[in-house]
């Protein structure tokens, strides 16, 4: 028994939900960041990819981190450009979304790094199907419902996701199988002494570790508040971030509330505008040569050069 509750079980992982997948995962060109005993393979695979087709895939379905199909994307096609097979390289995004960012201006901004680098596009389109002995991806539109076939060298495969069965069968799920709380107070909408957040639950926001880092106060002080009968002050705005190099794309921190209004931080200016001539003066014996893949996708998509046009960068 309890008097009140707090539900955050976090998303569950449907593996089985495209075919093939679980017996291919890890061999056969198969690997995804979102399976634990097998995310090594992910590196092997675009470490040892000499060029041919390489698919990135997003499903119909929300995900943890929303961003992270996209940045192994980004960060496999700059180490295929620093060991010059680039020009043997397709790439490939397959979403099930309709466009490669759901805010406009981030979307914008993304579809012209896809076009600049060459990265191919196929929306609407979700993964069903693996054949990994004869390396084909089995795709279905999700307008015409019809099927079609690509071949793969290496596929970066995002699973289906969702809440946990067990909440998806219990009386605090909503019609989607979400922990039906309410979207200010993320108190249950239907059990008072109820409250959720996090992954599982139907707060209209993205799924990350920088939206329940901001849930979580807000949720302590309305349940606080409840416990002694006080109205219910807090609200949460929808605080959410896709911290990522993709992101640096359009040079600024974003965080997205609730309605879409988006708020900026100046948080970009501060660090590499303001701060650049210190950092540079104390790491000025550092070796930019030193500097790992990460850094140097960094550098990348936040000014658009390369490893060695702006090593003071890499060197920050």
């Amino acid at each position: 028994s309890y008097k009140y509750l707090i539900v955050s079980p976090g998303m569950e992982i449907f593996w089985d939900r495209i075919q093939g997948l679980k017996e291919n995962l890890g061999f056969n060109g198969v690997c995804s960041n979102y399976a634990f005993d097998t995310v090594e393979s992910t590196w092997k695979e675009i470490h040892n990819f000499k060029g041919g087709r390489a698919i990135f895939t997003f499903p119909n379905t929300p995900i943890k981190c929303g961003g992270a199909p996209q940045k192994i994307m980004y960060l496999a096609e700059d180490f295929f450009r620093k060991m010059q097979i680039r020009n043997q390289c397709e790439i490939l995004f397959a979403s099930a979304g309709a466009q490669i960012f759901s805010v406009k201006k981030y979307a914008e901004k993304l579809s012209a790094i896809l076009q600049k680098r060459d990265i191919h596009t196929l929306f609407n389109n979700n993964l069903v199907a693996i054949d990994g002995l004869k390396r084909e991806a089995y795709f279905k539109n999700l307008e015409t419902q019809q099927e079609s076939v690509i071949r793969y060298d290496m596929i970066h495969v995002t699973p289906s996701m969702g809440s946990p069965v067990f909440i998806r069968k219990s009386p605090l799920a909503d019609k989607d199988g979400w922990i039906s709380v309410d979207k200010f107070t993320l108190q249950h909408t239907k059990y008072p002494n109820i409250f959720g957040l996090g992954d599982a639950s139907s707060l209209p926001t993205s799924r990350t570790g920088a939206a329940i880092r901001k849930q979580a106060p807000t949720l302590v002080k309305n349940l606080v508040s409840f416990s002694r009968g006080l109205p219910l002050s807090a609200k949460d705005d929808g605080y959410t971030s896709l911290l990522g190099v993709f992101l640096l794309l359009a040079r600024k921190i974003h965080r997205v509330m609730v309605g879409a209004i988006l708020v900026y931080s100046i948080a970009y200016w501060l660090i590499l505008k303001r701060q650049k001539p210190l950092i540079e003066e104390k790491l000025r014996i550092s070796e930019p040569k030193k500097v790992n893949g990460l850094l140097g996708s960094l550098n990348y998509f936040a000014t658009g050069n390369s490893y060695d046009q702006n090593p003071t960068f890499l060197r920050c």
